[in-house]
């Protein structure tokens, strides 16, 4: 009793020190997905959504409306907060007759998206197993008794499928050519018309009237920011030039606000962890840089096989060993097939390594330079990180199953310094 007493008066002492610093709900305003009540810097692209969704459902037309903007800059707070007030000035209208829906392309399966549409509309169909025709099949019959709008956010991922890429091309032509449906289409690439090669598809896909959100600037930035960090801290946590650098890094590397609000969130729990109640300018330019570190470190620890994994260990030791900025391909594979015999793991065959090779350097994980050489046949290959060192390291340290990479590592860089 006396341990769960003391469990008790610790747990008691935790959240006095965060209410310290903290306000309740200090999660929820700084998720991706919350949507303030007075959304800043992106007005005029609400107001044009809400235009061209109230003029498709009165007036029943077909076509579609394409959102773009790189990660983190609105779209889809945008089209939520439109949806609503279009809702709501239909309803002034005494229009009924219609339903607007919104699903995310969090994957390029189709068959799930479209099953997820169908359910929306209350038709409670598999996730699997019918063909696309089927599910269009209830779609349709939806639309045959209200008019319907269908917002596909991340659209751009249905097209990676290239198995499947004709499929997408014919719901886009469905969406924009079939009576009494319409459809909204958010995308991060520009040039999404480029990816489609159905002739057909791309003379009903309205590109000409983009909707266009540009990056965030710097001041844009700091206000949101600004808003977000009112709503989750308590007064003074910080300091104004902590926030303007914070404003300006983002506004730097693309203007994703979401990097923002991940920022602000790691600057709370480090707070609460290290009993701290503010962040200068100084903190806020370490904490930048761990939690840049700590999100890239995370990417390849959750993201990558374990023979991915190797491979990144094998060029990032040989960086460090030889003071240099990239390895042969040939002295990664020498190296990474030692690490195999450290973990027990069977070795992969050069052809292997040459496809794991080729899918981290798509992955953007590493990338590949080839030399010619003009005097003999054949170039050679050389090897060079794309992800900074540190998160490497932050990888190695943390997934004890390369412990013993780790201290192979440990012990060369230390013998030949």
């Amino acid at each position: 009793m006396d341990k769960l007493d003391d469990l008790l008066e610790a747990v008691e002492r935790e959240i006095d020190q965060k209410s310290r610093i903290l306000k309740n709900g200090w999660l929820k305003y700084l998720d991706f997905n919350y949507i303030p009540p007075n959304p800043r810097h992106r007005e005029e692209e609400i107001k044009e959504i809400c235009v061209r969704l109230i003029e498709n459902v009165t007036h029943g037309s077909t076509g579609n409306i394409l959102i773009y903007g790189n990660p983190g800059t609105g779209k889809t707070m945008s089209f939520h907060i439109a949806k609503r007030i279009s809702e709501q000035i239909l309803s002034k209208k005494n229009v009924e007759n219609y339903e607007i829906v919104y699903t995310s392309a969090t994957s390029p399966n189709l068959s799930k998206i479209l099953s997820e549409i169908c359910k929306k509309l209350g038709s409670e169909v598999p996730a699997r197993g019918l063909s696309i025709r089927e599910y269009l099949s209830y779609i349709n019959s939806f639309a045959k008794e209200k008019y319907l709008h269908i917002c596909i956010d991340e659209f751009d991922k249905l097209l990676e499928n290239s198995r499947r890429k004709q499929y997408t091309e014919d719901l886009i032509y469905y969406l924009t050519r079939t009576e009494n449906i319409s459809a909204t289409l958010i995308t991060n690439k520009i040039d999404l018309a480029k990816s489609i090669t159905d002739a057909r598809v791309l003379s009903s896909l309205d590109t000409i009237n983009t909707i266009y959100f540009k990056a965030y600037t710097k001041e844009q930035c700091k206000d949101i920011l600004l808003e977000r960090i009112n709503l989750a801290f308590r007064e003074g946590v910080f300091s104004e030039d902590a926030v303007d650098f914070l404003a300006e890094h983002i506004a730097e590397c693309g203007g994703d606000i979401r990097n923002g609000l991940s920022i602000l969130k790691f600057c709370g729990n480090y707070l609460t962890s290290r009993k701290l109640n503010r962040v200068d300018l100084k903190l806020m330019k370490e904490l930048i840089w761990k939690h840049d570190i700590q999100k890239d470190g995370e990417l390849l620890m959750k993201t990558l096989s374990l023979t991915d994994k190797i491979i990144v260990a094998a060029v990032y030791s040989l960086l460090l060993e030889l003071k240099t900025e990239r390895i042969d391909s040939g002295d990664v594979f020498a190296r990474q097939d030692y690490f195999r015999t450290l973990l027990n793991r069977n070795g992969i065959s050069r052809d292997s390594f040459s496809v794991y090779l080729t899918r981290l350097s798509t992955n953007g994980v590493i990338g590949i330079e080839k030399e010619w050489k003009s005097k003999r046949p054949g170039s050679k290959s050389y090897v060079y990180l794309k992800y900074s060192r540190n998160a490497v390291k932050y990888m190695l340290e943390n997934d004890p199953t390369l412990k013993p990479v780790l201290e192979f590592i440990a012990q060369t860089i230390r013998g030949s310094s």
